[in-house]
């Protein structure tokens, strides 16, 4: 008569999840990567704007606060709602990523750019 055992883990089960935040270590992101995404944010934005500087002035640990230096596509609608519905985005896209707050953002526009419009590629 044969009676099915369990399989045994190969590796002992180790409680891979202290209770204490503090026990589980420190997760440091750097400037450069709040930077980045701020960017990537930027020109993955839907107000037609390119970033021509990003500053992070906040400290590791502390909700993010960043200077943001773009040039905009010349808006059809007020350029206040433009720099809202950018400071919007750049906030989600942050908080989403890097599991921060994002406590201020401040744009400053560089220049206004006229919309190119795109020419179909000729092969």
């Amino acid at each position: 008569m044969s009676t099915a055992t369990t399989p045994r883990p190969v590796f002992p089960l180790v409680d891979a999840a202290p209770t204490d935040q503090r026990a589980r270590g420190a997760l440091l992101i750097q400037d450069r990567v709040v930077r980045r995404t701020a960017e990537r944010a930027v020109e993955l934005s839907e107000v037609g704007a390119s970033t021509t500087g990003v500053e992070v002035t906040s400290a590791e640990g502390e909700p993010i606060r960043l200077r943001i230096a773009v040039d905009v596509v010349y808006p059809d609608v007020p350029l206040t709602e433009v720099l809202d519905s950018l400071r919007r985005r750049v906030s989600r896209q942050l908080s989403a990523s890097l599991g921060r707050d994002v406590e201020r953002i401040d744009i400053r526009v560089d220049s206004l750019v006229q919309d190119q419009p795109r020419l179909p590629r000729v092969l």
